[in-house]
């Protein structure tokens, strides 16, 4: 089984990644810092996201930019791979 590897902050905003910084008191107090969304909007249904815990990034599919219902989800392995992903898409 391949295991992910660690995607810094700085490089996923490189590539155009968004964040939007979500006030949540229980995560700061067992983090130290605030959580935030870190996302890649690649089509209306898909986008790739990075974990700001884990630094690891995931392909997601969603059913309607609306609903936003995760249908399917892919770990990407490395910041290789991410960058293959977004290239696909643009």
């Amino acid at each position: 089984m391949n295991k992910q590897e660690k995607i810094d902050y700085i490089d996923v905003i490189d590539l155009g990644f968004e964040e939007e910084i979500i006030d949540d008191c229980v995560f700061f107090n067992t983090y130290g810092f605030q959580y935030k969304i870190v996302t890649k909007q690649l089509t209306k249904k898909i986008y790739i996201d990075w974990d700001s815990v884990e630094r690891t990034c995931k392909l997601v599919r969603v059913d309607s930019s609306k609903t936003q219902n995760i249908i399917a989800e892919m770990k990407l392995l490395n910041l290789k791979q991410v960058k293959q992903i977004i290239d696909f898409y643009e």
